[in-house]
């Protein structure tokens, strides 16, 4: 199951402790049906490639300096960070458990 981020503190601590593993950040918002429907699937991934990926979820309106980071404009998105740097994203229409799936096998 992913890991809901409750601080930024939190999420410093969570890709520290991924060490080389591929981190999936999953940003959503609890007002994005669109968001709503992937989270299922975000947390069925999250047991499919436990031993390879370490699967976050935050919630852009509470943790909106992580999403600033990531200069997240439209949600769903997606990113993918391996060793501490960003290796690539998904956004908004391009969301999908197809295309997720897809560049988690490609970044791992």
């Amino acid at each position: 199951m992913a890991h809901r981020v409750t601080s930024h503190a939190d999420y410093t601590t969570q890709l520290d402790a991924a060490g080389h593993k591929l981190v999936v950040v999953f940003f959503d918002a609890p007002w994005s049906g669109t968001c709503k429907g992937l989270t299922p699937s975000i947390n069925e991934m999250a047991g499919e490639f436990q031993n390879d990926a370490v699967f976050l979820l935050v919630d852009i309106d509470d943790r909106s300096e992580i999403a600033r980071t990531f200069f997240v404009k439209d949600l769903p998105y997606v990113a993918f960070v391996k060793n501490k740097e960003s290796v690539g994203h998904l956004q908004g229409r391009h969301v999908t458990q197809t295309s997720i799936h897809d560049d988690i096998t490609k970044h791992k």
